[in-house]
Formats: C-alpha cells, sequence, structure tokens
C-alpha cells in the first residue's frame, strides 16, 4: 500500500519520541522523510501528504508531552522544516503541495516558526501532467482536459455558430510562453489565425493562460483578439 512506509515511519517516530523511562529508541530516519516528501510531491499525492501531515502532527504532539524523550521536540521540529521548506519549493505549485504549506504553516507558530511565504516559480519551469482547461472570450468557450502541458497540446471549443481548435506549442519543453495557432468553422465560414501565449503559475497550481491571437475569417474580415484560460491539476 503507498502509505505503508509512512504508517512504519511513524511508528518508529512515535516510539523515538516518547519515553517511558526506558532508553529512547532511534529518532525519526530523516533521510528516509525527506525522500518521501520528495516522492509524493512530485506525483502530486494528496493521500499520502495528508498521512505525512497527521503523523508529522502526532510526533509534534508527542514531543511536548511530559513523557517526552531527550531531543524530541528538536527531532520534531527538524521534520517540520523538511516537509515545509519543501513544500512550499515545489513549482509549479500543485494543490497538494499548497494544501500541505498552508497546514504547515498553521502550525508554525505553535513550533516557535515563522509563517513562510511561497517564493515565486522561476519562469520556463511548467512541470508535465494533465490539467482541466475552461475559459476563452470574444464568443469562444473552451472546456476539457490537457495531458501534459508541457508539450504542445490542442483544445476544442465552440464560438456563436460553430467551433474552434487551438493548439498551443511551448518554446521549450516546460516552458511558460509559446506559439499558439487556430482554426474556426461553422455557418459556412471558415478562419484561422496565430500569435502567441504566456503561462502564469498561481496559488494551488492553478495556471492562467492568456494568449494573443491575429486572424482572418474568410469573406469575413480580420481581427486581433485575447483570450484567457485557467488550467487546474486534473485528479
Amino acid at each position: 500500500m503507498a502509505s505503508s512506509g509512512w504508517a512504519a515511519a511513524a511508528g518508529a517516530a512515535v516510539i523515538g519520541l516518547a519515553s517511558s523511562g526506558a532508553a529512547a529508541a532511534p529518532v525519526p530516519d530523516r533521510a528516509g522523510w525527506s525522500q518521501r516528501i520528495d516522492r509524493d510531491l512530485a506525483q502530486d499525492n494528496a493521500a499520502d501528504l495528508a498521512v505525512a501531515l497527521r503523523q508529522l502532527q502526532d510526533l509534534v504532539q508527542a514531543s511536548t508531552g511530559p513523557r517526552a524523550a531527550p531531543g524530541a521536540r528538536a527531532a520534531a521540529v527538524d521534520l517540520f522544516g523538511i516537509a515545509y521548506g519543501k513544500a512550499l519549493a515545489k513549482c509549479p505549485p500543485t494543490k497538494a503541495a499548497a494544501d500541505l504549506a498552508a497546514s504547515l504553516g498553521r502550525m508554525a507558530p505553535g513550533l516557535g516558526q515563522p509563517v513562510r511565504a511561497k517564493a515565486a516559480c522561476p519562469a520556463g519551469g511548467a512541470a508535465g501532467g494533465a490539467y482541466t482547461i475552461v475559459g476563452g472570450g470574444n464568443g469562444l468557450k473552451v472546456s476539457g482536459r490537457v495531458a501534459d502541458i508541457s508539450r504542445p497540446f490542442t483544445v476544442q471549443g465552440t464560438i456563436i455558430g460553430g467551433t474552434a481548435t487551438f493548439t498551443f506549442t511551448p518554446d521549450s519543453k516546460g516552458a511558460l510562453t509559446g506559439a499558439v495557432s487556430y482554426t474556426i468553422a461553422g455557418s459556412g465560414a471558415t478562419g484561422s489565425g496565430k500569435g502567441t501565449w504566456r503561462m502564469q503559475p498561481g496559488a494551488g497550481g492553478v495556471i492562467t493562460l492568456t494568449d494573443h491571437v491575429s486572424g482572418c475569417v474568410r469573406g469575413g474580415g480580420c481581427r486581433a483578439t485575447s483570450e484567457t484560460f485557467k488550467l487546474t491539476p486534473a485528479r
């Protein structure tokens, strides 16, 4: 089971933090904890991250009790710092990482730690993965799913009296900028256009994509438009 490693690690950790007067058991495996956090964040595994949070809360509680072993508080704070730092560093942010960071931020004052803000993600870092997409503008409505936003992807939409197909191509794999082309058809008319787009990562892993395009409808003239789409990590 995916969370079995957490259960085993947590059991050892709790034993190490709660002393019954006998020799204290080994402190939690710091390296194993760090690797598990890395893996669950990379997989956007909300279920296992929630287990991690509960285990950490148990460790903190055990470290403050009258039977806490020497060094228990420092060990709990260390594990907290590892998880908090990794959740805040996740780029582009995902909902699971943002939720974990928010929960750890609420724990911080009780551990005597500062509440930290997430730093901006560097440009050119759109991680691969599936997203749902909704949005549009100027009569266009798009709703669908994107298999991998780090690679070229195509979405379908509707316009008044017809349909539209947009293809977004990153400047490079994982880039936050790129080129877009589109075709429209309906009511006996056809058209096409092209332009550029940019992604802006936001809270909870949500990404805003804005394009600026110019195109022409056969027999209907040409114009420049801009559309906005919201991409949300798929579950």
